[in-house]
């Protein structure tokens, strides 16, 4: 489930949000949240033909957390977005737990240059959600971890900090 009042996207049956010509989820707001630390709370953002979750300049202090962008339910097909998987153009985002793999042409999590400080924890980027097979963009060759913003944590030292990106 989404929650904040700045989702805009076309929203399917359940958790899944159906694909559309454009993004899946667009955040214009301060402090949304996309998902939560519960199976119950995950989302799964496929099939859209831009980036499946866009926060923009304003879309402040958002918290991203145990979804599946760009996977089917199950996680282990790729069911990609057209463009990032995630793309940040916001600042003090913390994107934590998320599965976010099969996704176009500019790969897994995109942090633009007005998108830092982001954390970036926790995550399987171009993988399974086991982490134990590659689910890779139908493009080739997208990246994992794209960041054009100063200060930006990827990673951490604890080990649940660790990012699997294949």
């Amino acid at each position: 489930p989404v929650s904040g009042d700045s989702v805009l996207g076309q929203l399917g049956v359940g958790e899944w949000l159906a694909g559309s010509g454009r993004f899946g989820i667009l955040l214009v707001a301060k402090g949304a949240t996309v998902g939560g630390p519960t199976a119950s709370a995950k989302n799964v953002i496929a099939g859209n033909g831009s980036t499946g979750l866009a926060l923009t300049v304003g879309a402040d202090s958002a918290r991203i957390e145990g979804n599946f962008v760009g996977t089917n339910a199950a996680g282990n097909a790729g069911l990609g977005n057209g463009g990032s998987g995630i793309g940040i153009g916001s600042k003090l985002v913390t994107i934590v737990d998320n599965l976010v793999s099969g996704n176009g042409v500019h790969g897994g999590v995109q942090i633009g240059i007005d998108g830092g400080p982001t954390i970036v924890q926790g995550n399987y980027v171009g993988t399974n959600a086991a982490g134990t097979a590659a689910i890779g963009s139908p493009l080739g060759g997208a990246p994992g971890v794209v960041v054009e913003a100063g200060r930006c944590l990827i990673g951490g030292t604890a080990p649940g900090d660790r990012n699997v990106i294949s």
